[in-house]
C-alpha cells in the first residue's frame, strides 16, 4: 500500500490514509499557517518584549524527517510488531512530533530588525563642556548585544517544548571602549586648557580665543595607561596666524607740515607685523601655566 496507516498524525496533522506527497502537502499548509503567527520573545533583563513570526525567524519543517517516521509506523519489525502498530493506530493513534530545524542566516536577519528594540551600543566616557560652563565627563555606559547562539538554542528548546510561553532572548554586556576613571585622571589638565577663553594682547589691543575653540585643540589619547593628553598646536597656530591682518600696521616716516603759518612735526611711528612663532610660543606656555592671558 502507499498509504499511511490509519491513525496516523504528524505535528498534528491527521495524514490516514493519505499518499506521501498528499501528506507532504498538508503539512506545508499546516505549517505555514502556524508560523505566520506571531511569537513573543522576551528580554528578561530590560522586560522588553518584541514579537516576530517563526517564519521570520527562520524555522522551517524537516518534512522528510516527519514523513519518514510516519511511514515507517506499521512497517517496520515484526509481523508481530507491525500487526500491533496496525491495531493501535487504530484504537490509539499514533503521533509523530514535528522535527523542526532552524535557518542560521535568516534568524540572524530577523535578529537585526528585532534589535535595535534591545540593544544599544555602548557610550564611552566623554569630556564635554557642561551646563555650568565647565570642562566635565559625560559617563560612560555598557552597551547590550544580542548572544544569538544562546538566543538560537532557546528557540530550539521552545520548539521542544510544546510551543509554550515566550522565547527567552539571551544578552551581553559590551564594555565601553573609554572608561570614566581614563578621562578623570587628566581632567585638571584639560580645565587649565580649556575652561576659559585665552586673552591674547598686544598693543594694548585684546583679541580672545573662544574656550569652545582651545577645547577643540585638545587631544586625548586613551590607548595608554594613563590617558596622555596634548595640544594641537597647528590649529593654534592656525587660530593666531588669522589675527595677523589686524595686527599688521606699516610704519610711517615723521613728517613736517604747515598750517596757517604753524610748523607742525608729526613724529614717525614703527609698524607692527606679527610674530607668528613667537605669539604661539607665549600662548603656549600661558595655557601649560594655567593663565588666561597671553602677551
Amino acid at each position: 500500500r502507499g498509504e499511511m496507516y490509519h491513525g496516523v498524525t504528524v505535528g498534528g496533522v491527521d495524514v490516514s490514509g493519505s499518499t506521501r506527497s498528499e501528506a507532504a502537502r498538508e503539512l506545508s499548509a499546516w505549517h505555514t499557517a502556524w508560523a505566520s503567527q506571531p511569537v513573543t520573545l522576551s528580554d528578561p533583563d530590560s522586560g522588553t518584549d518584541v514579537s516576530a513570526t517563526p517564519a521570520e525567524l527562520g524555522v522551517e519543517l524537516d518534512t522528510d524527517a516527519m514523513l519518514d517516521r510516519a511511514w515507517a509506523y506499521g512497517r517496520s519489525g515484526s509481523l508481530w510488531d507491525r500487526s500491533r502498530d496496525w491495531v493501535s493506530g487504530l484504537v490509539t493513534g499514533e503521533h509523530v512530533d514535528a522535527v523542526y530545524q532552524v535557518d542560521v542566516e535568516q534568524f540572524q536577519r530577523a535578529m537585526e530588525a528585532i534589535s535595535p528594540d534591545v540593544i544599544r551600543s555602548p557610550h564611552d566616557a566623554q569630556l564635554v563642556r557642561m551646563d555650568s560652563g565647565m570642562l566635565g565627563i559625560s559617563p560612560a555606559e555598557e552597551g547590550i548585544a544580542l548572544d544569538t547562539s544562546t538566543t538560537i538554542a532557546a528557540l530550539q528548546r521552545w520548539l521542544q517544548t510544546d510551543l509554550r510561553g515566550p522565547i527567552e532572548l539571551a544578552t551581553l554586556s559590551v564594555a565601553p571602549a573609554t572608561a570614566d576613571p581614563a578621562l578623570a585622571a587628566i581632567l585638571d589638565d584639560v580645565r587649565a586648557f580649556a575652561d576659559d577663553d585665552l586673552q591674547l594682547v598686544a598693543n594694548g589691543t585684546v583679541w580672545a580665543i573662544p574656550a569652545d575653540a582651545l577645547f577643540s585643540m585638545v587631544r586625548v589619547d586613551v590607548s595608554e595607561s594613563p590617558a596622555v593628553l596634548t595640544f594641537d598646536e597647528q590649529a593654534l597656530r592656525g587660530w593666531i596666524r588669522s589675527l595677523s591682518s589686524s595686527l599688521h600696521s606699516e610704519p610711517t616716516n615723521a613728517n613736517v607740515t604747515i598750517d596757517n603759518g604753524t610748523v607742525q612735526v608729526i613724529p614717525a611711528t614703527d609698524g607692527h607685523t606679527l610674530d607668528l612663532g613667537a605669539s604661539v610660543d607665549a600662548a603656549m606656555a600661558a595655557l601649560t601655566a594655567g593663565d588666561t592671558t597671553a602677551d
